[in-house]
């Protein structure tokens, strides 16, 4: 988010598989929601 770009993981093997450009992306993306149960 803070680097203006989007990452995109594999979700088995948790590789990195594409970066995107984005313009201050926002949304599901911020740390603190990462670490919540249930999300």
């Amino acid at each position: 988010r803070d680097d203006d770009q989007i990452k995109v993981y594999d979700t088995e093997t948790f590789a990195e598989v594409a970066t995107l450009p984005a313009d201050k992306p926002s949304g599901i993306f911020f740390t603190a929601r990462a670490h919540k149960i249930g999300l």
